[in-house]
């Protein structure tokens, strides 16, 4: 599949009547936060409030994840269910949440699968490649939504942890420097097209 540049992004504009563009614009509006502030910024009024998502209906869905970790004594579960945790991170996704918060939530359920791993010296391989693959998916939406620095901090703690197979966290690390490399070369492809444009 071919990536969108923003030359395919202006034919694809380009076949747009001026009713499909309102449309268009009126579904980034109520979608995206940044679409409402940029155009309050343009109209020199103050962007409508976000609506915070509840905290007690995220913390339900970590301990959700927590649960398949740890029991209710602390103790390491023998067993971790990695499709029962994709289907709580699905489902939460389903609820309207902002990419932020899913972000948020996958790199939890990194960081509960790295520490019981760290704490106890490792875990299964399916569970280490669960881990991974949920990380890969998060650094998607990171780079997606132009979040890096937000989550920078938090990937970087997640890194630390060495009580565990030292693959597990190279990997890690480097599909989130893969993941800066690739968003620097889009940079460039796009900063090209602009000046061929010109």
């Amino acid at each position: 599949m071919a990536k969108l540049t923003i030359t395919l992004f202006k034919k694809h504009l380009s076949t747009l009547n001026e009713v499909q563009l309102r449309l268009a614009l009126e579904a980034l509006y109520s979608k995206i936060p940044q679409v409402r502030e940029f155009y309050a910024k343009q109209q020199g009024v103050e962007a409508p409030a976000k609506k915070a998502p509840n905290p007690k209906f995220i913390e339900e869905y970590q301990q959700k994840i927590y649960n398949q970790f740890w029991t209710k004594t602390g103790n390491p579960r023998n067993s971790t269910s990695n499709v029962k945790i994709r289907a709580y991170i699905l489902d939460f996704e389903k609820k309207g949440f902002l990419p932020k918060e899913v972000i948020a939530l996958i790199l939890y359920r990194v960081e509960m699968a790295t520490i019981c791993a760290d704490q106890y010296g490792g875990m299964r391989d399916s569970s280490y490649n669960a881990s991974v693959n949920a990380f890969a998916r998060a650094v998607k939406m990171i780079d997606k939504e132009g979040l890096r620095e937000e989550f920078a901090d938090k990937c970087a703690e997640i890194f630390e942890y060495q009580n565990l197979d030292g693959w597990y966290i190279e990997n890690l690390k480097e599909i989130w420097e893969e993941g800066q490399e690739e968003r620097k070369e889009e940079e460039e492809d796009d900063d090209e097209e602009e000046e061929e444009e010109e």
